[in-house]
C-alpha cells in the first residue's frame, strides 16, 4: 500500500516523477513519540537500529531519508491522501505536516478500500493544481 509506495520512490525517485501514498502506515508507537517528542522532523536524530525489526529499520530509514528530503525542499512530488478516522492517523500526521498542503488530501473514513477509492478520486479531480500526473523532465 502507501508504505511499500514510499520505500518504492525512496529506491527509484530519480527514476520516476513522484507517489501517491494512500493512508500510508508511517511508523509503530515507538517511533512516532520519538518523531513527535523531537518538535519537528529536522531536529530528530534516530536512535540506534540495532535490535530492532526489519519492518522498524525500513520505517526509520524511511523517516531518515523523508529528513534528507525535506532539508532539500524535495518533497514536492509526494501526494499523501487518508481518511480522518484512519487507524494510523498519528504516524500519517508526521509525514502530513513536512508536505505542501496541496499535496494533501483529507477524507471522511477509516482505513480501509472505500476510503482509498474516495482519496483516489479526489487526487485525479485536483491534479491540475497539485502537478500529479504531469510530466517531470
Amino acid at each position: 500500500g502507501g508504505l511499500n509506495s514510499l520505500l518504492f520512490y525512496q529506491k527509484h525517485a530519480k527514476e520516476i516523477c513522484g507517489v501517491v501514498a494512500i493512508a500510508p502506515y508511517m511508523a509503530d508507537e515507538s517511533l512516532t513519540k520519538e518523531l513527535k517528542q523531537a518538535g519537528s522532523l529536522g531536529n530528530w536524530s534516530p536512535k540506534s537500529g540495532k535490535n530492532k525489526k526489519v519492518l522498524e529499520q525500513k520505517l526509520q530509514f524511511l523517516w531518515q531519508w523523508l529528513q534528507q528530503q525535506e532539508s532539500k525542499n524535495n518533497l514536492n512530488h509526494v501526494y499523501l491522501g487518508y481518511g480522518k478516522q484512519d487507524r494510523y492517523i498519528n504516524s500519517i500526521m508526521l509525514l502530513k505536516n513536512i508536505l505542501e498542503k496541496k499535496n494533501v488530501i483529507v477524507v471522511e473514513g477509516k482505513h480501509d478500500w472505500v476510503t482509498g477509492q474516495k482519496i483516489w478520486q479526489q487526487q485525479l479531480l485536483s491534479r491540475s493544481k497539485t502537478g500529479l500526473l504531469q510530466p517531470c523532465h
